[in-house]
């Protein structure tokens, strides 16, 4: 008795791409360049707009869920590119030691690459999981760097109550943005 436990690579249908116009606002768009163009902008937007209107105090994150949502649907080359380009993003506004979005980023994709064929992305219990665990590692990376560079008293009360918000905002967005991925996955090695 010979069984294989060889597990499929996720596919999702891309049908309906054509009816949504020639430059859908999503991860993988099918288009490098505008899945870099995107990119840049989701990155201006959530360092330079959010923080312009909320005044900093709300701390609101659009790149991580956008970087992970693209981990688990693009192939691994654009994966790649978006990892390097959200990450120089990142660590152009942020006053913290170079590499640091580079290796939380990579830890994330790299995560993701190895269980992205485990888990069957029609459900929303692996995307809310990733989005989650993902936010949190980079919040808890952030406040690691900050307790070991800087004051530690920075890290109080509402430091925390902010990041707390930080990942549920990030999951919220993460969980809209993966919605249309959740219907359009085709890769079940069994049917439902």
């Amino acid at each position: 008795m010979n069984i294989n436990f060889e597990m499929e690579t996720p596919s999702f249908s891309t049908s309906d791409d054509h009816r949504r116009g020639w430059w859908p606002i999503r991860p993988n768009t099918g288009f490098y360049w505008a899945d870099m163009l995107w990119l840049v902008v989701i990155g201006t937007i959530d360092n330079h707009v959010f923080p312009s209107l909320t005044g900093g105090i709300l701390p609101f994150s659009l790149l991580t869920p956008w970087l992970v949502l693209t981990f688990v649907v693009a192939p691994a080359p654009l994966s790649v590119s978006a990892l390097l380009l959200g990450s120089l993003i990142q660590e152009t506004n942020a006053g913290c030691p170079r590499g640091m979005y580079l290796t939380a980023y990579w830890i994330i994709f790299a995560i993701i690459m190895l269980s992205r064929k485990l888990l069957s992305w029609r459900h929303a219990v692996p995307w809310i999981v990733t989005f989650f665990i993902s936010s949190f590692f980079i919040s808890n990376f952030e406040s690691l760097i900050i307790l070991l560079r800087q004051d530690g008293a920075q890290l109080d009360f509402f430091y925390f109550a902010k990041q707390l918000l930080r990942v549920s905002f990030s999951v919220i967005v993460g969980m809209a943005l993966a919605y249309p991925w959740m219907l359009r996955f085709k890769g079940e090695t069994t049917p439902p």
